[in-house]
C-alpha cells in the first residue's frame, strides 16, 4: 500500500464479539501475537498499487497531481462553489492579488528546508489519493483468525499543492484503515472532512494559513491579516475551527477521534464495510469550548480520558481536564506556567499526571522576527489536588 509515511499515529481497534465492524461497539484492544503454530510471516498487500504522487522538483515544474477526495453519492460534504455577491467578489480579487504579491516576494529567496515543499513532501512523504474500500486483498501466508478488528493510522497528506512554505505537519489529515475479518483484509484511506478541508475544496485551492510552513516573520503576520480579512467579507469561515486533524487518534466512549492540537477533535466512523466517514467536529456534547492536544490518554483501568489544552495568546496558557468513561467533562484546572509552550504530549501513571514544560515556547515579539526560544524547565502536576 502506498501511503505517506512519517510522523503518524496508529491504533488497533478490536470489535466486541458479535459486533464486528460496528463503530458504536468498538473498544481498544491489543493486537494478538501470532500463535507459535504459525511460523509463516503474515504479509498483507494491496492489489490496487495506489500511485504515490510525486512533488515536482524540476524546472519548469510538471503538473502537481492533486489527491482529490472521492465524492460519495449523497455526501453532504461534496464540494460546491460558494455564491458571493459583487462586494465579496471584488474583495476576493483584491485579497488574492495581495496574496500573489506576498507569495512572489517570499519565493524570491530559497525556502528553508523546514518549509520547502520539495523537501517536506517529496519521495516517500509525497501525498497520496483517497482509496475507497477494497475487500479481500491478496494475502501472502495466512492471517490468524484471532486477529479481528480494524487497524487505523493518521497522518498529514495535503489536498492541494502548496503555494509557498509548507511543513509536513501542515498537511490535511488522512486516516488509513485495514480491517481484519475472518482471515481476510480490506483497506481504505480517506481525508478527515475538517471545516478547513471542506472550505478549501469548495474554493479549489489552499486558503487557510499554514501554522508551521507560513506563519513566521513579517510575512506570517501578513498572511494572518489576509486570512482574517477574508473572514470579515465572509469569504471563509474561521469560526468553526482551522485545524487539520492529522496528528492523533484515540478511541473513547464508542467514538474514534482524529485530532490536531489547534482544534477540537473530529469524530470519524468506521463503517460496517470498513470504509471511513467523518461524522462531525466533536465538542463532547457542548462541554469542550477550547482546543485539545492531539495525544490525550485513556486510563486502561478506569476508562477515563485525560487531556490538556494550551493557549499561545492569553492566560491560562495551560489547562488540564478529564472525561469520565461516559464522556462527562471535569472542570478545567490551570497548570501555572510562566509563558505559553507547545505542550505536544504528556503522560499518566496510576496516581499522577506528568506534564513536561516543553522546550519550544511562544513569544509573539520574537516569532515576528522568526526567532525560536528554548527552555529547559520541567514540572510535575499531581492529580490529587483536583
Amino acid at each position: 500500500m502506498a501511503t505517506s509515511a512519517a510522523c503518524t499515529t496508529s491504533s488497533w481497534i478490536k470489535p466486541q464479539v458479535g459486533e464486528l465492524g460496528s463503530c458504536t461497539n468498538l473498544s481498544f484492544g491489543q493486537s494478538h501475537s501470532t500463535p507459535r503454530t504459525h511460523s509463516r510471516k503474515t504479509d498483507v498487500r494491496c492489489s490496487l498499487q495506489t500511485p504515490t504522487l510525486h512533488f515536482p522538483k524540476q524546472s519548469p515544474p510538471t503538473t502537481y497531481q492533486t489527491p482529490s477526495p472521492t465524492v460519495r453519492k449523497g455526501d453532504a460534504s461534496s464540494p460546491s462553489k460558494p455564491k458571493w455577491n459583487m462586494i465579496q467578489k471584488a474583495a476576493a480579487m483584491a485579497l488574492d492579488a495581495v496574496e500573489n504579491v506576498l507569495t512572489d516576494h517570499e519565493l524570491r529567496h530559497p525556502l528553508p528546508k523546514t518549509a520547502d515543499p520539495e523537501v517536506q513532501i517529496a519521495g516517500n512523504f509525497s501525498p497520496v489519493p483517497e482509496q475507497p474500500v477494497r475487500h479481500r486483498l491478496p494475502v501472502v501466508g495466512k492471517i490468524p483468525e484471532c486477529i479481528q478488528g480494524v487497524y487505523v493510522r493518521n497522518g498529514a497528506n495535503p489536498l492541494f499543492e502548496p503555494q509557498a512554505g509548507h511543513h509536513f505537519f501542515d498537511g490535511d489529515g488522512m486516516i488509513h484503515a485495514v480491517k481484519f475479518e475472518n482471515g481476510s483484509a480490506s483497506y481504505a484511506c480517506r481525508f478527515t472532512e475538517t471545516q478547513r478541508l471542506v472550505q478549501e475544496r469548495a474554493l479549489g485551492r489552499p486558503i487557510f494559513p499554514k501554522a508551521i510552513g507560513e506563519l513566521h516573520g513579517h510575512s506570517g503576520i501578513a498572511r494572518l491579516l489576509l486570512f482574517y480579512a477574508r473572514g470579515l467579507f465572509n469569504l471563509v469561515d474561521h469560526g468553526q475551527g482551522t485545524g487539520v486533524a492529522n496528528a492523533g487518534l484515540v478511541y473513547f466512549n464508542n467514538r474514534l477521534l482524529a485530532m490536531s492540537e489547534d482544534d477540537l477533535p473530529y469524530h470519524v466512523r468506521v463503517t460496517p464495510n470498513g470504509d471511513l466517514k467523518t461524522v462531525e467536529r466533536y465538542n463532547f456534547n457542548g462541554q469542550l469550548n477550547s482546543t485539545m492536544i492531539a495525544h490525550p490518554k485513556v486510563d486502561p483501568v478506569s476508562g477515563e480520558l485525560f487531556a490538556l489544552s494550551y493557549d499561545v495568546i492569553r492566560k491560562p496558557y495551560l489547562k488540564y481536564f478529564r472525561f469520565s468513561r461516559n464522556g462527562e467533562k471535569s472542570v478545567d484546572v490551570e497548570i501555572p506556567v510562566s509563558e505559553p509552550t507547545m505542550m505536544h504530549d504528556f503522560a499518566i501513571t496510576e496516581k499522577f499526571v506528568i506534564v513536561p514544560d516543553q522546550q519550544v515556547v511562544f513569544r509573539m515579539s520574537e516569532m515576528i522576527r522568526g526567532v525560536l526560544r528554548w527552555s529547559t524547565k520541567r514540572i510535575r502536576y499531581q492529580d490529587s489536588v483536583y
